[in-house]
């Protein structure tokens, strides 16, 4: 035990273990210098007359710009020792610092991208003898940006000049403090990471609305930079340009991904539209180099991308409101208020302060604003959506109830009395459609059929459908020119301009087949188009008198009618399925008719009529 006692005593008795008994807390005034002259290294200077500046800063930061700060302190007699360190705060990211003139070390590397975060440093200095030392730091402020202000924690200290362990302890203290002052970045990741995801789920199961799916990218976007924030202010050693062209990249797609956004949220007219497009083709392109390239190339380009796509959110939203065509007013102004605060950071947070403080956590005004309104905008975008689902879903609901009416409208069936058969398909293009046919039985056994086209498409269509059904159903004649006269006069001035094609035929029990044309495709038959004269179609003019043609079908022919969203199918190349194609499959049955018109591309309604002689009368 003694002889490790001896030792241990030995060894602390060594030259290069004794610690200094100096300590100089260079808290306080420091002298700043208006430019840069490396004149002012040296000891010799008088800088009585330079601006007097306080260190630490706390939220404060120094101008911008490359000048000096300098402070002299004086070493009494008797100090001794070496291990004497210089503590200095996160006064700036690139600095040099020197005593007496000589250059003893620096943060970050002066003139390139390549810098450290400002951080608390310790720089061990050579032996010192009595008498005054002059402390001299050349700052460099001309690179820090956007990125450096949204990692800015402070200046909390230290600034002393003592012993290793002394310092080292100071600046465990101010580490300390600052991880503190980062918590808000812990408080408020989670819940923009938890939006993000409630919003990409959101827009899965409703694809249409795009706004959620530029939202929730937003959101992540906004997730991801701020890792990068929250990286840059815990890990002392994080440094490199690759650094910084990622928040750059990340950056410039926050505001890209800003604009979409106002693209599907508001009301924007086309041509903007696209400007916002080659915007974002631009900024996307310029990220990509920064990531992949020379950062330096894109220096004077990524600011005012992301100030541009900022102002145009903007001036989108205000244009919005003052149009009155925003269709949720919250959202666009909460849009509004987010650019503004964006812009104001990006343009180095001059108007309005970048940060603010509750208790001892600090909190970047842009990062809550953005947090917020991002939960304000998705509330009023969820009610939207919700309530519109709700309205689809009644809608749909209701036009269900209406298909099946128009369905149940619609006759088809074998007619053993007349000896004929009707098979019937019809396919509208939406819910409900304008296409029609209705077979009656007449008293004198023959069988009439009425097939046609409403002009135009939906709801619409199908109310004139129920028109002209109730028109057919109290007809006072059989005779298919007369039929035709009679629903003319029913429906002229009461289609607001439209107008509807009608093909009316007789079926006699011998077989005789009476056909009247209002402009409606002709019927088929052997598989060719049937000779008519076809009239005007009905709702246009009201005196107008059909011709009729007359055929005779023997036991086991039929004739087959269809309605123009056979014939105008149109494929993926914008080719018709056309007369040529109609007529070949003609023979085929109805079902087969409208499958192989839907396939080939459905951009109407869809009715294919056949009604085939099953026997003749009196057999």
């Amino acid at each position: 035990m003694l002889r490790f006692l001896l030792v241990f005593a030995a060894a602390c008795s060594l030259p290069g273990q004794v610690e200094t008994s100096i300590h100089a807390d260079l808290s306080g005034a420091w002298r700043m210098s208006a430019d840069d002259n490396p004149r002012y290294a040296q000891p010799g200077v008088d800088d009585s007359a330079w601006r007097t500046v306080q260190l630490p800063r706390g939220d404060d930061r120094l101008p911008r710009g490359v000048y000096w700060l300098r402070r002299t302190v004086h070493i009494p007699p008797g100090s001794t020792g070496s291990n004497v360190v210089l503590a200095l705060g996160s006064v700036c990211e690139i600095y040099e610092v020197y005593i007496n003139g000589t250059r003893i070390g620096d943060s970050g590397n002066a003139g390139g991208l390549r810098m450290r975060l400002a951080w608390p440093r310790l720089f061990t200095l050579p032996a010192l003898a009595p008498g005054p030392l002059t402390i001299a730091l050349r700052l460099d402020r001309t690179q820090e940006g956007m990125a450096v202000i949204r990692g800015h924690m402070g200046d909390l200290g230290p600034y002393q000049l003592s012993n290793s362990s002394s310092a080292a302890s100071a600046l465990d203290s101010a580490a300390r403090n600052r991880r503190v002052r980062i918590h808000s970045a812990l408080i408020l990741l989670p819940i923009e990471a938890i939006l993000c995801v409630v919003l990409f789920t959101f827009w899965r199961t409703d694809r249409a609305r795009k706004e959620f799916l530029w939202l929730a990218l937003y959101e992540g976007v906004s997730v991801s930079l701020n890792i990068f924030h929250f990286a840059r202010g815990t890990v002392p050693t994080l440094e490199t340009g690759s650094m910084l062209a990622y928040m750059h990249f990340f950056g410039i797609s926050y505001s890209l991904t800003l604009v979409m956004f106002v693209r599907f949220a508001l009301e924007v007219p086309r041509r903007e539209r696209i400007l916002a497009l080659r915007v974002s083709c631009l900024a996307l392109a310029a990220g990509i180099v920064y990531l992949f390239a020379q950062p330096e190339m894109l220096i004077p380009l990524w600011r005012p991308l992301i100030a541009f796509a900022d102002v145009l959110a903007l001036l989108w939203s205000l244009s919005a409101l003052l149009r009155g065509t925003a269709p949720q007013w919250p959202v666009a102004v909460a849009i509004v208020i987010q650019t503004v605060l964006e812009i104001n950071t990006t343009m180095g947070g001059g108007v309005i302060s970048p940060m603010f403080a509750t208790g001892d956590i600090r909190w970047l005004t842009s990062r809550v604003a953005t947090v917020t309104l991002a939960l304000l905008i998705s509330t009023q975008l969820l009610r939207r959506a919700v309530l519109d689902r709700q309205e689809r879903n009644r809608l749909a609901g209701e036009m269900a109830g209406a298909r099946a009416v128009q369905q149940m409208l619609l006759a088809d069936g074998e007619r053993p009395e007349s000896g004929y058969s009707v098979d019937a398909v019809y396919i509208p293009a939406q819910e409900v459609g304008g296409d029609f046919y209705r077979a009656f039985d007449n008293e004198d056994g023959s069988l009439s059929l009425v097939c046609g086209d409403v002009s135009g498409k939906g709801l619409k269509a199908a109310m004139t459908v129920s028109l002209i059904l109730g028109v057919l159903q109290n007809r006072r004649s059989n005779q298919p020119g007369e039929v035709l006269r009679e629903l003319n006069r029913a429906l002229t001035g009461r289609l607001d301009g439209g107008f509807v094609t009608c093909c009316c035929a007789r079926f006699g029990m011998d077989g005789q087949v009476t056909v009247a044309n209002a402009g409606h495709v002709a019927p088929y038959r052997g598989g060719g188009e049937m000779e008519l004269e076809s009239g005007l179609p009905a709702g246009i003019v009201a005196d107008v008198t059909y011709r009729e043609s007359s055929v005779f079908l023997e036991s086991g022919e039929s004739m087959t009618f269809v309605s123009d969203g056979v014939v105008e199918a149109a494929n993926l190349k914008g080719e018709l399925f056309g007369f040529d194609r109609t007529r070949e499959i003609s023979p085929q049955s109805a079902q087969q008719i409208a499958q192989a018109a839907q396939a080939w591309g459905q951009n109407d309604d869809i009715t294919v009529v056949k009604v085939e002689h099953t026997h003749t009368a009196g057999i």
